[in-house]
């Protein structure tokens, strides 16, 4: 028996020069984006999500398989963020949320496909009127031309709102 692979792990498959970028995120059908909770809206259930200082994302395009990374330069919490960095040109361009040299990508030379890993941290600790840092992801894509990167929650935020006067150790939740 011969078995074969068109898979290709862990290894740039194509290498292209490097070009200095500088790029706006957003979340797709909105102007509200991630990284953490904003204050209540005049209905008073509903809260912005906001990228802060220092996030990274990393970018892709169809000219490169690893990601490099972009830092956001904004110096305060705002609903669009301005990513920069270094990266390949090309027709369309990816982004994953949170930025880990620890992504695993695939490329499929015969069906021209990629495929990308992460793992998401299996504790998750309660940050004070937010969600753990890094542990929401994201991915974007945006075409040559776009103004901004359209970001896609892979996952949802669970909010439990608990009022009384004890004190909560912690909460699980599993399946």
């Amino acid at each position: 028996i011969g078995l074969s692979s068109c898979t290709e792990k862990g290894q740039d498959l194509a290498t292209a020069p490097k070009e200095h970028f500088v790029f706006k995120a957003t979340i797709e059908g909105s102007d509200q984006t991630k990284t953490t909770l904003g204050e209540y809206q005049d209905d008073g259930t509903t809260r912005s999500i906001l990228w802060e200082p220092m996030d990274s994302i990393g970018i892709s395009c169809d000219q490169w398989y690893g990601f490099d990374p972009f830092v956001n330069r904004n110096e305060y919490t705002s609903s669009v963020a301005v990513f920069e960095g270094e990266t390949s040109a090309g027709n369309v361009h990816y982004a994953l949320y949170p930025f880990s040299h620890e992504v695993e990508y695939y490329y499929d030379n015969y069906a021209n496909q990629r495929e990308y890993h992460l793992n998401l941290p299996q504790k998750q600790i309660y940050s004070e009127k937010s969600f753990s840092k890094k542990s929401f992801p994201m991915v974007g894509k945006k075409y040559a031309g776009d103004e901004k990167f359209s970001f896609k929650n892979l996952c949802g935020v669970l909010v439990v709102q608990l009022t009384g006067s004890e004190t909560v150790k912690s909460i699980t939740f599993s399946s």
